[in-house]
């Protein structure tokens, strides 16, 4: 059976949509949808009924499903015990990091790294999303848990360093708003539903409410800059913000841990372990930053 074939059914199933599976592999709807009738004809099956809404598995094709999961499974494990056994400091490295530390002290990090190792190639995915690494859809993710979460048991983990958070506004905002007036100020939130989120109920500035929803780190940042409101966000995204000033006095605490995961199989090619310490490194030195306690 054609592996390029069932790689393609697989993308159709998790997407659904013939045109986001054409976008990822930039080709174009029309022949993604050609390819999966060929696949049909071949096997004279229906594995797909088509909807308005997307494709759906007919019950034909929920039985290639599962064959089709080993195999990609297989060809995973077969592709990371081969890059496993990689004692040459070259190729590709697929790092997926959260959106919001494309910004300084992480993509410093980034490149030191590629000026000391001209021979590897860094592919950057920002994103929030869970990435599998076991599909091969990242070689080592950094990762934001929860102040105390725990990764994955099936992966390498390292808790790299404490993120704390602190509240901010544009100084043009304290200037031209009154803090202690509910209809003067108020909160830029997150994607609570709710006006007075525990955050704020624990903030110096219970009565103000939350006004605005903007659910990324950067996004909130820019908005914070442009005087939509107070906000409560990283410092190692804010810290080195002249418009901005931390609130009240200077406090910040511990709100999230970051880590970085891999995959066992991974473990000893030269490439990957050299990030995972060059990182590990970089991310201690400047753990202050990290905690809020020095200007990016």
């Amino acid at each position: 059976m054609d592996w390029d074939a069932i790689k393609l059914f697989l993308a159709l199933y998790r997407a659904g949509s013939a045109r986001a599976v054409a976008a990822e592999l930039n080709t174009s709807a029309s022949t993604v949808t050609r390819r999966i009738s060929q696949l049909e004809a071949s096997l004279d099956i229906k594995l797909f009924n088509r909807h308005s809404a997307g494709f759906k598995l007919t019950e034909y094709g929920h039985s290639l499903l599962q064959v089709a999961l080993r195999m990609e499974a297989d060809a995973c494990e077969i592709e990371r015990k081969l890059q496993g056994k990689n004692s040459v400091m070259q190729g590709a490295i697929r790092l997926t990091v959260p959106s919001h530390f494309i910004v300084r002290p992480f993509i410093d990090y980034i490149a030191e790294f590629s000026e000391l190792h001209s021979h590897v190639e860094i592919e950057l995915i920002p994103s929030f999303s869970r990435f599998n690494l076991s599909r091969g859809e990242a070689d080592i993710a950094i990762r934001l848990f929860m102040k105390d979460g725990t990764p994955p048991q099936d992966l390498i983990g390292a808790k790299l360093v404490e993120v704390h958070c602190a509240n901010y506004a544009a100084k043009n905002y304290l200037e031209s708003h009154d803090l202690g007036d509910a209809s003067s100020a108020n909160w830029i939130g997150w994607d609570d539903e709710s006006r007075f989120p525990d955050w704020v109920l624990s903030s110096r500035y219970p009565h103000l409410p939350v006004r605005h929803r903007i659910a990324d780190p950067l996004a909130q940042l820019q908005a914070a800059k442009a005087g939509l409101g107070l906000m409560m966000n990283a410092c190692f995204v804010c810290d080195g913000e002249p418009e901005l000033v931390r609130l009240p006095d200077q406090l910040h605490w511990h709100r999230f841990d970051v880590w970085m995961l891999s995959h066992p199989d991974l473990r000893d090619a030269a490439r990957f372990r050299e990030l995972r310490r060059f990182l590990k490194q970089r991310f201690e030195e400047d753990k202050h930053i990290w905690a809020g306690e020095r200007i990016v």
